[in-house]
């Protein structure tokens, strides 16, 4: 699978498209994510779509704290769920808060997939992998 560079932002980011699954599996949405190597977690995404997906049914009862670069802190809601990256299914947890904006896919799904950053060509590219 090979997915363009977003030229979103300057300079272009690898982003990664994923399917995310609701806790009951009868809702789904598709949406890009910005690869960060820098967010332990699974995915981040904006409360909306948290809300959408009706996440909060799976959601731990206790929430996190969030750390930005800047030294703020937020509450995290975090839900383990479904994920889908074409034909790969995947599990892990989705955090968010009614601060977060952004789609990030962290390193907790990261970690499970061998990808290649082809930055002279804007390309990012998951290889096949045994696992």
């Amino acid at each position: 699978m090979r997915e363009p560079y977003s030229t979103a932002e300057d300079p272009p980011v690898p982003v990664l498209v994923l399917k995310v699954y609701s806790p009951y599996d009868d809702k789904s949405l598709t949406l890009t994510f910005k690869v960060d190597t820098g967010f332990a977690g699974g995915i981040l995404v904006p409360y909306d779509i948290y809300l959408k997906l009706e996440l909060m049914l799976a959601e731990e009862p206790y929430p996190l704290v969030g750390r930005f670069v800047t030294g703020n802190t937020i509450k995290l809601y975090r839900a383990f769920t479904k994920i889908e990256l074409e034909n790969k299914i995947l599990y892990a947890y989705v955090y968010s808060s009614p601060y977060i904006r952004k789609k990030l896919v962290g390193r907790e799904i990261l970690n499970k997939l061998k990808i290649l950053l082809d930055g002279p060509q804007q390309v990012l590219e998951v290889l096949n992998s045994s696992r």
